[in-house]
């Protein structure tokens, strides 16, 4: 499993990081130069609050706890005054940096993909801890204003309003336009093996 994975995980061991610089050097264009926040004008974002914990903690569905175990259901049964506790906690560790050890903790489980049966026939799944995730929930909400502000239109997902199937039914009226005017079409399709969100 480690020499499968090594390299896919650890693609820079032994040669530098791509720099974002040379990629905006070479794909000016991919950036607005408007930017709406910067250095000067940054993009605040409040303390977490126990009423934002709270909301999240019931939209989350079950999933697989991380090394903590946590479970979903249980975070749902927490009082006020401990949601309060778990702001505080949330906030003492974006003032200060430091993460809590127990939650830096991400485990990897190995589910089997296709009916291949060696290591790089399996899909590696994160089990981080929910308290991460809850975390991460909330300040993806709260910086959605800041990337819109600069995420190129054409890019579908991840954002409000710009659902992924967006971009197939763009490409469905670029095909029905297609036949209706007899002009010609092509298209690639390219699958990455083995491509993650890092």
């Amino acid at each position: 499993m480690y020499e499968a994975w090594f390299p896919i995980f650890n693609r820079f061991a032994d040669k530098p990081e791509p720099s974002f610089s040379a990629f905006l050097a070479k794909f000016p264009q991919c950036l607005p130069q408007n930017f709406q926040f910067s250095a000067q004008c940054p993009y605040v974002v409040q303390d977490i609050s126990a009423e934002q914990i709270s909301a999240i903690i019931h939209q989350m569905k079950p999933s697989a706890p991380g090394v903590d175990a946590w479970k979903v259901h249980e975070l749902k049964l927490l009082s006020t005054y401990s949601m309060q506790a778990l702001a505080d906690l949330l906030n003492t560790i974006e003032h200060t940096g430091l993460w809590l050890e127990q939650l830096q903790e991400i485990p990897v489980a190995a589910l089997k993909k296709g009916n291949g049966a060696t290591a790089k026939d399996i899909r590696p799944i994160s089990l981080a801890s929910l308290l991460y995730r809850l975390w991460s929930k909330i300040r993806w909400a709260d910086l959605q204003p800041w990337h819109l502000a600069w995420l190129p239109h054409e890019l579908k997902g991840g954002a409000k309003d710009r659902e992924s199937i967006d971009a197939y039914y763009q490409l469905m009226m670029e095909v029905e336009n297609s036949m209706y005017s007899n002009h010609p079409l092509y298209g690639i399709l390219f699958d990455y093996s083995k491509c993650f969100d890092f």
